[in-house]
């Protein structure tokens, strides 16, 4: 099993990490697991929840801002 925390999470799914914090307080995928004082992330949460299409707004596919 691979466990990813916030920031690694964040790259691996193309979201800022108060994105996922904001997510995660609402209840909303994907879901972590809180180990000590760190949010984990699994791998194959993450890519399911892609797959599924709840992520539907990355950052990597925003338009650059003029």
């Amino acid at each position: 099993m691979q466990w990813l925390i916030i920031y690694e999470a964040a790259e691996f799914t193309g979201f800022f990490p108060q994105t996922l914090y904001n997510r995660r307080s609402k209840g909303l995928r994907p879901q972590a697991k809180k180990v000590g004082n760190r949010l984990r992330y699994h791998v194959d949460e993450l890519e399911d929840w892609i797959a599924s299409n709840g992520a539907k707004h990355p950052r990597r596919g925003r338009p650059p801002k003029h």
